[in-house]
């Protein structure tokens, strides 16, 4: 069986889709002759391309086998004028094709006018029986100045407008068959996206990697709690934070568990500012205690140091998981210590991986500039 897809090349709005065809196979199956030509396919093949009727395109291989792409191309364009009162169509009759064929052509559409196209009953069914991959993809809210801002370098956005309500449902149907490779949601003010996330959160299940972006402080604080955090982490192999400060070190120990056992399919989190006391706390909970800048455990664990930013930078190697995290700046005589003043700095970038081969996790150890760290096996009263 032969099956020929529509050209990701091809302009669905400019010319009519049969002259485009005709200049496709011109440039595929050289030479074509006028309306009929047998062309040497490969493996022993030869198909005859016949654009003869205007109406049927046919693609014959020599057992008999054919494709044929048909459809009434008169139709009626925007203004309601025909072919023969325009120079070029706006629109071809989509519908009119096999639904394989509307789905190839569905999967060359951004995001937004694939949501479009689920306002008729079968493109809707075509698209909801459809599955998708989306590489990059970013959620931010519809304001004049984030999409300025961020256009230039988020090669797919979606905007949330607060004046339309159909946007949620609409995501949540696109989630429901997308996979999508990179997805960043940018929260940038308290408009309807900020209240309707929570429940958002349900329907991340296809992810790769999630990238969560607070551009305010105020807004991690009252969106994110342990709960929310627990939710993120099943949604995707890959978890990342510019900002978290107000989750326990006991819903990162549980993140921690489920990674080891595999009941989770996060493999990476990363969080850029990170309450360097919950990192503290959550060692202590796995057996690690940190103090003075000593490691006490009596686990077998690996301890590196390397300088970052200034700063030092640690990196525990648990088996086959990495914990890394940051000391804060402010210390006295190197020792770590929590303070009531709001302007002390207590927090600092971290990092939970799972190494999923050996390779993996010898090039991490591996990395240039870590120092090995000795690790005290008595427990510190």
């Amino acid at each position: 069986r032969q099956e020929m897809f529509i050209d990701p090349g091809i302009d669905l709005t400019t010319k009519p889709l049969i002259e485009q065809m005709r200049e496709m196979a011109l440039n595929r199956f050289s030479p074509l002759f006028e309306n009929e030509s047998k062309v040497d396919g490969g493996y022993g093949e030869f198909f005859t391309i016949d654009f003869s009727n205007e109406f049927v395109a046919h693609i014959t291989n020599q057992y008999g086998s054919k494709m044929m792409f048909y459809g009434d191309f008169d139709v009626m364009s925007s203004d309601g004028s025909t072919e023969d009162d325009v120079e070029y169509r706006d629109f071809f009759p989509l519908l009119s094709f096999p639904n394989e064929i509307v789905a190839n052509v569905l999967s060359l559409l951004p995001s937004k006018d694939r949501l479009k196209a689920r306002v008729n009953k079968k493109l809707m069914t075509i698209e909801a029986e459809s599955k998708y991959y989306i590489k990059e993809l970013a959620i931010l809210e519809d304001t004049e100045d984030s999409l300025r801002e961020y256009h230039s370098f988020l090669p797919q956005i979606m905007c949330f407008a607060d004046n339309n309500p159909h946007s949620y449902d609409c995501i949540r149907k696109i989630f429901s068959n997308t996979t999508i490779g990179s997805l960043t949601v940018i929260l940038n003010a308290m408009g309807k996206i900020f209240w309707e996330f929570r429940s958002l959160v349900k329907e991340f299940k296809n992810i790769r990697r999630l990238t969560l972006q607070f551009e305010r402080p105020i807004i991690e604080e009252l969106m994110m709690d342990d709960s929310c955090f627990i939710d993120l982490a099943r949604s995707c192999e890959g978890l990342e934070f510019n900002l978290l400060k107000q989750i326990s070190a006991g819903a990162l120990h549980k993140v921690y568990k489920s990674m080891l056992d595999g009941s989770m399919k996060l493999r990476e989190l990363v969080c850029i500012v990170f309450d360097t006391s919950s990192s503290i706390d959550f060692l202590k909970m796995i057996g690690i205690q940190f103090f003075d800048g000593r490691f006490f455990s009596n686990r077998d664990i690996e301890v590196f140091k390397k300088a970052w930013n200034g700063e030092d930078f640690y990196c525990i190697f648990d088996g086959n998981i990495e914990i890394g995290f940051v000391v804060p700046s402010r210390r006295d005589n190197n020792h770590y210590y929590e303070s009531d003043s709001e302007d002390d700095e207590s927090e600092g970038y971290f990092l939970l991986q799972l190494h999923e081969t050996r390779e993996s996790l010898d090039q991490a150890k591996s990395e240039q500039g870590l120092i090995r760290v000795r690790v005290d096996p008595r427990i510190r009263a």
